[in-house]
């Protein structure tokens, strides 16, 4: 029982922060409507690729419910679900060395203009979620294979995303490296699934400590800054 508390709460604070890319098209894509348009496009967007989302978790816990070799090399064997599970690690390493790529040379080439038409916001949305979702999904499949946890998950941060989808840009914009520690982990992570599916296992607390020992760190010299600004402000 306690395992799955810890890999509901790192997966979920994981689908927040990660999903800030996504909060930003969005953001971004709406401004191109009328603004009384604005919410109701962002509601039914999410909405419909909250459903996108459970489909495509439901095709990839299909691939790992296939256990039986098909590929053989050596004294290894390799099932569809290992298939997966390396592929799907190599996915998560090259998205997150892409993602520190483009944060490091300010290369932001992930948002397109689009024309002012309600409908095709809402297309735009919830198709790009859908491609951002399967980092979500190979994240959420690396961290448990429980799926109504991961659907749990991706309710409560796309609600949260809804809610408070203006705060998170701001925290994120203001403090990088929440983004930077959450896109390394995914990056460790996309290892770990990778040599999960040639049958090397690698424990996951370590991962999950150092998470949280980074945030956590990051979260003092946050407020450490906000202090001796305060101080400086007073002075």
């Amino acid at each position: 029982m306690e395992n799955y508390i810890i890999q509901f709460l790192t997966l979920l604070i994981l689908e927040v922060i990660l999903g800030v890319d996504n909060i930003i098209f969005i953001s971004l894509a709406v401004t191109k409507i009328l603004p009384e348009l604005r919410n109701k496009a962002k509601y039914v967007g999410l909405s419909a690729a909250l459903i996108m989302r459970i489909i495509t978790l439901y095709g990839a816990s299909a691939i790992l419910a296939l256990n039986n070799p098909i590929i053989s090399l050596s004294q290894l064997n390799l099932s569809p679900n290992n298939l997966f599970m390396i592929f799907g690690g190599a996915f998560l390493i090259y998205q997150s060395l892409s993602e520190i790529w483009h944060d490091v040379f300010n290369k932001n080439d992930k948002i397109n203009k689009l024309k002012s038409n309600f409908y095709l916001v809402i297309l735009q949305i919830t198709v790009v979620d859908l491609i951002f979702s399967i980092d979500s999904i190979l994240t959420a499949i690396g961290i448990t294979h429980n799926i109504f946890i991961i659907q749990i998950v991706f309710v409560i941060s796309i609600i949260f995303t809804i809610l408070f989808s203006n705060y998170i840009i701001k925290v994120i914009t203001t403090h990088s490296n929440i983004k930077t520690i959450a896109v390394m982990f995914v990056l460790v992570l996309g290892i770990i699934l990778a040599l999960d599916g040639i049958h090397i296992k690698v424990s996951h607390n370590y991962l999950y400590f150092t998470f949280a020992f980074s945030i956590i760190t990051e979260g003092i010299n946050i407020i450490k800054k906000q202090n001796n600004l305060l101080n400086i402000l007073r002075e």
